[in-house]
């Protein structure tokens, strides 16, 4: 690259010399030998005439009219014409910037020397401006008007060569980095730039000095205006700024930013480490030794205590242990300091945080169970502190000792240990497992194969790790306990008598569907009301336990028949809540268990509930009524004062979700819709409705909605090929995230994986989060995402909740718990 000269000087600097009102011709000078010969290159010939074009570059010439000084003036060793203002002793030749590489300067081909700067992109130096080759602090300026021939750079303060093009007065020179230099050459590759050391760059058809920092000398990058620039720091270099600062340079040795160590660490030998204390703490490094923290963290500097003098919280003194727990009555805050805020200070108090755990056990680590074989503490002793890189609170006055997210007293009742968070070393901490209602004591003792644990930090910045977890699903058609749950009172006779037909119609279509292998059981039940007290009024009856046998099921939709009521709402909430959980009801006010005498599950000790459903099924309940529910949706109470152990409503969704049971509806009323609603209401409760559809709500009779409950129990226990999908459903109940955010949050993506059998055997495609066509027995693998740009650490761990549903082509099959643990601050 060239600079705009006048005879080897950039015009500013010559007519600033020389002064504005003397005149320059451009007459050749001719030079006295000596500085002739220091002024020219080696074997370069005479440099009597102004500096030789660069090869297929035109030097603009200088105006007529402008004289020169004789050259008798200008001193050896100073500034001479033909050359550039560089100290003597770094006048070396060159053609390209290689050959000042050593020197580190760059090489102005125009006079064929090493010279320390072109433009002022090579200037690093605070208010420094590239003038006659060299990098010198800039004349102060606050404009133009003070500057001699050069123009003010305001923003900096100084006077340089030019802001602008416009600045530059040699025809064909642009301002480049506040220097006049020569406009770019144009090019259509780089081989019409090598005569001046550069490259092209075609998308602007011009020579430049670089594209990236490889065209670069070495200590240089590529800055703005495709100047190779001096880098600030050595790429990638640390050092320490102080004790908690470390200064990254960037891979480019573009800048340097200040970056904080983490909270437990310090800045020592250029990087940041862990940090052994922090600096200036003291403490006791024995009974009778001090020690005080380095200021680099990462050691201590230790003292004998002189004479019988022991060592307590860090100072040499007499030692008083009042309570005799090993701890001196200074380490204990004598006589104020009561941790538990209970009738005794500490340092008379043998459990001063009342966690169940004496101070002695304690300090000493010496947990029953769990002890790391610690001898006795002697008085004045440091107190063990297991999180001490986190809250500095000894274990004898921390309730989470750990910071678990366990608390001490709870890790006393569980016989887990205090100062781990996974006691059993099974990967699952003490918390996870406590909430998972797994046993943390016992590494044999997993999760069920429909949860997953996970531990996710926090994402500073969205900057941090993301986890994958995978989890298989296989798609069976379960066995299903299909449980007919009739309204028997008065009004409900014709319903009753067209199930007689329609019922047995029902089971027969039901079997037809889903082929010969289907393992269905079909059983009935009836309920009314027991709110008015009489003999004929009751919760519910089991008129046929669950059967394979469907004829038996039949035959007792044909053996009852309707009565008492009168009245509504009725008893669907006990009835449901009865054939599902087996709690048995008695009559209003009264003792006669009706219900007992009829459920009979044969001796099953696996079968739950009065309807006798079995473990590995879905039950599924069809349920029949003109009225309204008792102890319905939106209740939360119960109806019956009289009858104190009645169902209430929530009882009965969360049952119904434990069980993974499923609901179908008629409402067969000719005018009211309490039944409808209520059942609506009560299928959204239950995660009861299709994936993007409806609920299994019908309004009609009996026979016209028989088709309809066919294709419904169909659905639910099909054997056709079914698309699956997932939906992930937040933690309804969690309370502890910033308004407006959910558990759902952690889950970024659920993405199909596989499946076994593989296409077109087991499903037939993967359509985005989606697997279509997929035929039973085949095992779907999902990969979940997740990560924590949601919840910041606290001081001691934090478990979160967040669910999947699994669907088969729309019908809730079976939901995946994720336990996401957010690590405290350590």
């Amino acid at each position: 690259m060239k600079l705009r000269t006048l005879l080897g000087l950039p015009l500013g600097l010559a007519t600033f010399g020389l002064g504005c009102s003397e005149p320059i011709n451009t007459a050749p000078l001719n030079l006295p030998d000596a500085a002739a010969d220091a002024a020219a290159p080696a074997d370069q010939g005479s440099v009597d005439a102004p500096a030789a074009d660069a090869p297929g570059e035109d030097v603009p010439s200088v105006d007529a009219g402008l004289d020169a000084p004789p050259a008798d003036d200008v001193p050896a060793g100073d500034v001479l014409a033909g050359d550039v203002p560089v100290p003597t002793d770094a006048r070396v030749s060159c053609t390209s910037n290689r050959e000042c590489t050593a020197s580190g300067r760059l090489c102005d081909t125009a006079a064929g020397l090493c010279v320390q700067c072109l433009t002022g992109a090579q200037c690093t130096g605070a208010g420094e401006v590239c003038l006659g080759h060299r990098c010198v602090v800039g004349t102060p300026c606050a404009s133009s008007r003070t500057c001699m021939g050069l123009v003010c750079e305001t923003t900096r303060g100084v006077c340089v060569d030019c802001l602008a093009d416009v600045d530059c007065t040699v025809a064909g020179q642009v301002c480049r980095a506040n220097t006049c230099v020569p406009a770019p050459r144009p090019c259509r590759s780089s081989r019409e730039c090598s005569a001046s050391d550069q490259v092209c760059d075609t998308a602007r058809g011009a020579c430049v000095d670089c594209l990236t920092d490889v065209d670069c000398a070495t200590g240089q990058f590529c800055g703005a205006e495709n100047l190779c620039r001096a880098q600030v720091c050595v790429p990638n270099a640390t050092s320490c700024v102080d004790v908690m600062r470390v200064r990254v340079c960037d891979a480019r040795g573009t800048a340097a930013a200040d970056r904080p160590c983490g909270p437990s660490e310090v800045c020592a030998m250029n990087r940041c480490q862990p940090r052994v204390c922090m600096p200036g703490e003291r403490s006791c490094g024995s009974a009778t030794q001090t020690r005080v923290c380095n200021p680099d963290g990462l050691g201590y500097t230790t003292a004998l205590c002189a004479g019988a003098l022991t060592c307590s919280a860090g100072a040499c003194t007499d030692c008083v242990d009042s309570d005799g727990d090993g701890l001196s009555d200074l380490i204990e805050g004598a006589p104020s300091r009561n941790s538990d805020s209970d009738a005794t200070p500490d340092y008379m108090d043998s459990d001063s945080d009342n966690d169940g755990f004496s101070d002695r056990v304690e300090a000493a680590r010496g947990y029953p169970g769990f002890s790391t074989g610690s001898p006795t503490l002697m008085c004045g002793a440091a107190a063990d502190n297991c999180d001490s890189a986190t809250d500095g609170r000894p274990n004898y006055i921390d309730l989470d000792s750990d910071n678990d997210g366990v608390p001490d007293a709870d890790e006393r009742t569980r016989n887990t240990n205090p100062c781990a968070r996974d006691t059993d070393g099974d990967g699952l901490t003490d918390l996870v497992e406590q909430i998972a209602r797994t046993d943390p004591t016992m590494s044999a003792s997993r999760l069920p194969a429909t949860s997953l644990a996970t531990e996710l930090p926090y994402r500073t910045g969205g900057v941090g790790p993301v986890d994958n977890q995978e989890f298989t699903f296989t798609l069976r058609a379960r066995p299903a306990d299909v449980m007919f749950v009739i309204d028997s009172t008065g009004s409900m006779q014709p319903t009753i008598t067209q199930l007689q037909t329609a019922g047995a119609a029902i089971i027969d279509g039901v079997t037809t569907q889903l082929g010969a292998s289907a393992d269905v059981r079909f059983g009935v039940a009836d309920y009314r009301d027991f709110g008015e007290g009489d003999g004929s009024s009751y919760a519910f009856t089991v008129r046929q336990r669950l059967d394979r046998n469907r004829a038996l099921a039949q035959a007792a939709l044909r053996a009852f028949s309707a009565d008492a009521g009168g009245d509504t709402p009725e008893a669907t909430v006990p009835a449901l809540y009865g054939l599902l959980n087996g709690l048995a009801l008695p009559n209003y006010r009264g003792s006669f268990n009706r219900s007992a005498t009829a459920a009979d599950c044969g001796g099953d000790a696996s079968a739950f509930g009065w309807g006798c459903f079995l473990p590995g099924r879905t039950p599924i309940f069809i349920v029949y009524s003109d009225a309204g529910w008792h102890n319905g949706p939106g209740s939360t109470t119960n109806f019956y004062a009289g009858t104190p152990g009645t169902p209430t409503y929530p009882q009965l969704t969360a049952e119904m979700t434990r069980r993974g049971a499923r609901f179908i509806s008629v409402d067969v009323a000719t005018s009211s819709r309490e039944h409808s609603s209520a059942s609506a209401r009560f299928a959204a409760d239950t995660n009861n409705i299709p994936a993007g559809g409806s609920p299994f709500v019908f309004i009609g009779g009996a026979s016209a909605t028989q088709t309809q409950v066919i294709s419904a129990v169909s659905a639910i226990a099909g054997q056709a090929r079914s698309t699956v999908s997932t939906a992930v459903i937040a933690d309804p109940m969690e309370t502890r995230l910033p308004s407006g955010r959910t558990t759902g949050e952690f889950i970024r993506t659920i993405n199909p994986l596989r499946g076994v059998p593989d296409a077109p055997t087991g499903y037939d495609r993967r359509e985005g989060a989606t697997f279509v066509g997929v035929a039973n027995g085949t095992a779907l693998t999902f990969n979940a995402v997740l990560a924590n740009d949601l919840v910041m650490p606290g001081s001691v761990d934090q478990v979160f909740g967040v669910y999947v549903n699994l669907y088969g082509s729309g019908i809730f099959l079976e939901q995946r718990t994720f336990y996401v643990l957010v690590p405290a601050q350590r």
